[in-house]
């Protein structure tokens, strides 16, 4: 842009850019930006060589990420300082976690995932095989068949049916919890009392290990204890989950084996028990 004296006025330099790029896109951080909304910054129709080296800095900087395109344009979003691929990853789970209740009951859910899913960026939808394992080892899932169609159902979706059409019976939670608490009982008994009423109620097997210490009510050194033991004689089957979508009591009383925490953990003694 020409000045007073008729003379060209330099443009911006990639750390201004940078800058005003990081506040745009701060502003909105859950938000996907395509080139063509940033172009401004830079006084330009089109994205010119100080707007694409501000965004390698930043890309490379790790404070902004690149989504891959939507509707075959480039799009960026402000980092919230996790490594871009976990980013990535979590984001498409929780893209999963937000789909309406219900929706895992339909025959052939998976095929018609993500027509059902916001718009994502190409590089998030790429996670998308990885992300069902995920969920699937983490017990928040089920992946089945129904036909030749495959399907997931929630945890969440199972246990909310499963209240709807399981007529209650309210002597039994009382008991249970009792039974769990009971300090006549060994600390196997009490594990594995407790074990088989969360079980029953969810209609899974691997249990979080933080709801196995709120209904032992045994300290996290006692269940731990017990539960390593069973893991190192193959009578327990210990899974990992996914830590960044646990809560902090969750991730707090997770099971350590081999420097990694296991949210989850199934008694394989109690096969049998009940199918």
């Amino acid at each position: 842009m020409p000045n007073s004296n008729g003379r060209r006025s330099p443009g911006p330099d990639a750390k201004a850019v940078a800058e005003k790029l990081l506040e745009r896109l701060s502003a909105s951080p859950e938000k996907w930006f395509d080139e063509r909304a940033l172009f401004d910054l830079e006084g330009n129709s089109k994205p010119g060589p100080v707007l694409k080296k501000a965004l390698k800095q930043l890309l490379s900087d790790e404070r902004v990420i690149h989504g891959g395109s939507i509707s075959r344009r480039k799009v960026y979003r402000y980092s919230d300082g996790r490594d871009p691929s976990v980013m990535l990853r979590e984001l498409y789970a929780e893209a999963i976690r937000g789909l309406a209740p219900g929706f895992s009951l339909r025959p052939g859910s998976e095929n018609g995932l993500q027509a059902k899913l916001p718009k994502l960026p190409t590089r998030v939808l790429a996670w998308h095989a990885t992300v069902l394992k995920d969920l699937a080892a983490s017990g928040e899932i089920l992946r089945l068949k129904h036909g030749s169609s495959p399907l997931f159902l929630f945890r969440r979706d199972i246990e909310a049916e499963l209240a709807r059409v399981r007529p209650s019976v309210p002597s039994s939670g009382p008991v249970a919890t009792i039974a769990s608490h009971s300090p006549v009982l060994s600390v196997p008994d009490r594990v594995r009392h407790a074990y088989g009423e969360l079980r029953a109620e969810r209609g899974l097997r691997n249990v979080s290990i933080s709801s196995l210490l709120d209904r032992t009510g045994l300290s996290r050194d006692e269940l731990h204890a017990f539960l390593l033991d069973e893991c190192s004689a193959h009578r327990a089957n210990p899974t990992l989950g996914e830590p960044t979508a646990a809560t902090v009591h969750e991730n707090d009383v997770a099971l350590i084996i081999d420097g990694r925490p296991h949210l989850y953990v199934e008694l394989l003694s109690m096969e049998g028990k009940h199918d």
